[in-house]
């Protein structure tokens, strides 16, 4: 029975570690909230123009507040400011500032919280690596204007991107009047500044193309040649989607293996006891009923792998997603598939049974005194 129930409980721990990995890749790249975009769609600030009322002054790149308040299609705005190189102790990062609008639109915070104060900075892990410090530790940040201010750091975000994928784990965060005190997106100090984006969430049931279309703006996948961009993932997340088939093909693999292993296991131990069954049948056991002993020895190999492997895989599995995600500075919670591990513990109950019918059947057909004579 020892080698039965191992196979069975090397097979349950793998296939739950397999279904946590798989269910929290699968939830990493369809949720963009996750990879840092917090919003539908981002709009080159001076693009923007709602059923011919140009929410945005072109010659400010100011967004008119008011009609992107009272647009009923937008849950949530706010201004962008993007891709503006700063220094933080001396170590070059890109940065971005949030101004709301309307509605909530913050970082992506994967430790701490966004900044709230015009003197407190959000970075993303590989960035606070490089500076070597922690949460709460004030940096000297200079922008290209040469102007340097301090700021507390507050969080540890996802970086965004919009058009060429930009890696999540390096940038920076600051509220719009903390980007204000560095004179980030000042055109007055040349050219090599922040690109102003108008950031929205549409309401629940908007059609995003048509809202699009609706303002005159055609959205792009990639690339800065076009004036709106919806979620675009990083470099490492692209990477992953490349590797969806590998849980699949894993778990189909753990399951060939712990059948394999749990048939010979299970047939090995009928032939083995027979002396067992021989003498359970001369105190009077029927043929059925020794069918059911090895059924019940299927059921309880099943039970026990269950109890022991479930959490022991739910463990791993977690363990193994946090090194995954928090090696690209990511959020390291991982999903558990509950629907999905109910589903298999009863189809493995039921699989181990059918497993056992075989040697079950061979059981029942034992005949007496030849399992007393051949021990």
């Amino acid at each position: 029975m020892r080698p039965a129930l191992a196979g069975a409980l090397v097979g349950v721990i793998g296939l739950v570690v397999v279904a946590v990995v798989g269910s929290s890749l699968q939830r990493l790249v369809d949720t963009p909230v996750r990879w840092g975009t917090t919003w539908d769609v981002a709009i080159a600030a001076s693009e923007l123009a709602p059923d011919g009322a140009a929410p945005v002054n072109a010659s400010s790149a100011e967004p008119d507040r008011e009609v992107l308040l009272s647009d009923p299609d937008i849950e949530a705005a706010a201004v962008l400011l993007y891709d503006e190189q700063i220094t933080i102790n001396g170590i070059e990062a890109i940065s971005m500032t949030l101004d709301p609008v309307k509605g909530g639109i913050t970082p992506t915070v994967i430790e701490g919280r966004e900044p709230r104060a015009d003197d407190e900075i959000a970075v993303a892990r590989d960035t606070l690596g490089e500076i070597d410090v922690g949460l709460g530790t004030s940096v000297t940040v200079r922008s290209r204007s040469q102007v340097s201010e301090e700021y507390r750091i507050v969080g540890v975000i996802a970086f965004p991107t919009i058009g060429e994928p930009t890696a999540v784990a390096t940038g920076a965060s600051l509220t719009a009047k903390g980007g204000d005190r560095l004179l980030l997106g000042d055109v007055s100090e040349g050219d090599d500044v922040g690109t102003p984006y108008v950031v929205l969430r549409w309401a629940p049931g908007v059609d995003h193309d048509e809202a699009l279309t609706r303002r005159g703006v055609e959205e792009s996948t990639g690339g800065f040649e076009e004036s709106a961009y919806g979620p675009i993932a990083p470099p490492e997340v692209r990477g992953l989607e490349d590797a969806q088939q590998f849980p699949l093909l894993a778990g189909a693999a753990l399951v060939v293996l712990g059948v394999i292993a749990t048939s010979h296991a299970l047939i090995v131990t009928v032939r083995r006891r027979r002396l067992e069954l021989g003498v359970l049948s001369a105190l009077g056991f029927t043929p059925g009923q020794r069918r059911t002993v090895v059924a019940g020895q299927a059921t309880t190999i099943a039970t026990i792998a269950l109890v022991v492997g479930l959490p022991l895989g739910a463990i791993a599995g977690r363990l193994v997603w946090r090194a995954i995600a928090g090696s690209m500075g990511l959020a390291t919670d991982a999903a558990f598939p509950l629907a999905l591990l109910a589903m298999g513990a009863i189809g493995l109950v039921i699989v181990l049974n059918l497993i056992a019918a075989v040697p079950a059947q061979r059981a029942r057909r034992l005949r007496v005194t030849d399992a007393l004579r051949s021990e």
